[in-house]
């Protein structure tokens, strides 16, 4: 059975107390100030109201327009907003009460300037804004930065990110783990290389404002990679260049196809959840992330499975000072897969050139 909110929450309740009260002062002041008068030290508040009427009835349909303006027009506002840019629950409950403390905050400005006057008041919230400027610049940054991130998808949950830390002037890098409203956390991988670390980075997300941002893996999870092989200027380059393609081309249809099968069990996973939303109330917001979902797995498994240029690995050649001829392998691979997949190339590219007498590895005896 579906659950109704209920009517009187113990927050609506003592608000209706306090404006009853309110209401019958003013009803009492108006129609029987000599009963006021009678009663000890009531005297005192009836000179209050009479100075702070107006303001106190200011400050009262203040409260109710605040009140219903934040219900109809700016949470709502807020929520759609919320949900067409980010699916994290804790970001949208973490966000609607940071709107809901900056929407009371400003009708305690309000309210504080009309009782006062907003002549005297203007001085001082003046003083403390700067203050609170001052304070709270680094979580109003992180905010923005988070902001920024959501709506423009600089990066998501799973991507690999590369980023640029002023303080320690070091480059954080790793997998995207979780997206929070004032960090972003990362499981880290070793320096200079692309093998997990195991060991869990997060930075403030005020630095993606101020720092270049690197996704690798934005558009699709392959990235691409060089390999160098250097080899003396006696060898048969033409032979070394065509083996080192053959060896580079073998690699990449093997981790495409571990890919692809991958991806289609992905696929199917997806259609299967998809099957169970239509049968179900699933809402019309998470059938349309399943279906764009399912849209971009079909792109990734249709241009892997075409395996054409975009694809297809490259060697060049170019000729260095020392006096050796310098490989250069191009090829692209799953971003999980790039330590591996060089280590596979080399021991491949050495196997190869063990049964060729006319191909050498060229050793630099500087060092």
């Amino acid at each position: 059975m579906a659950s109704h909110p209920r009517l009187f929450t113990p927050q609506r309740f003592i608000l209706f107390v306090i404006l009853a009260c309110v209401v019958s002062l003013y009803a009492i002041y108006y129609y029987f100030p000599e009963y006021l008068q009678s009663i000890p030290y009531i005297n005192s508040i009836s000179i209050f109201f009479e100075q702070y009427s107006i303001r106190l009835l200011t400050l009262l349909i203040g409260f109710v327009l605040f009140a219903l303006v934040g219900k109809v027009i700016v949470y709502p506002i807020v929520n759609t907003s919320l949900n067409r840019f980010t699916d994290d629950e804790d970001d949208i409950h973490t966000f609607k009460k940071l709107t809901r403390f900056i929407w009371w905050t400003l009708f305690v400005i309000f309210a504080i300037g009309t009782l006062i006057g907003f002549s005297k008041f203007a001085t001082s919230i003046g003083l403390i804004g700067l203050g609170l400027s001052l304070a709270l610049q680094k979580p109003i940054l992180n905010i923005v930065g988070w902001f920024v991130i959501v709506t423009k998808q600089l990066y998501r949950e799973g991507d690999r990110i590369e980023i640029f830390a002023q303080r320690t002037r070091e480059m954080i890098r790793g997998d995207v783990k979780q997206i929070d409203l004032f960090h972003t956390v990362l499981d880290g991988l070793h320096k200079d290389s692309e093998s997990s670390s195991y060991k869990t980075v997060s930075f403030p997300n005020e630095f993606i404002l101020f720092s270049e941002t690197r996704n690798y893996s934005k558009e699709s999870n392959y990235i691409l990679i060089e390999v160098h092989i250097n080899i003396t200027t006696k060898s048969n380059y033409a032979k070394a260049q065509k083996i080192l393609d053959e060896v580079l081309t073998s690699l990449v249809k093997r981790y495409a196809n571990l890919y692809l099968k991958r991806m289609k069990s992905e696929r199917l996973l997806l259609e299967d959840s998809l099957h169970n939303m239509l049968q179900s109330r699933a809402t019309k917001k998470n059938k349309e992330q399943l279906l764009a979902k399912k849209k971009e797995l079909n792109q990734e498994i249709k241009r892997v499975e075409d395996f054409g240029a975009e694809l297809k690995p490259r060697v060049h050649i170019d000729i260095l000072e020392v006096g050796c001829i310098r490989l250069i392998g191009q090829y692209l691979v799953p971003y999980t897969q790039v330590k591996k997949s060089r280590t596979e190339i080399f021991n491949n590219f050495l196997d190869r050139i063990a049964k060729e007498k006319d191909i050498d590895i060229f050793v630099d005896k500087r060092y």
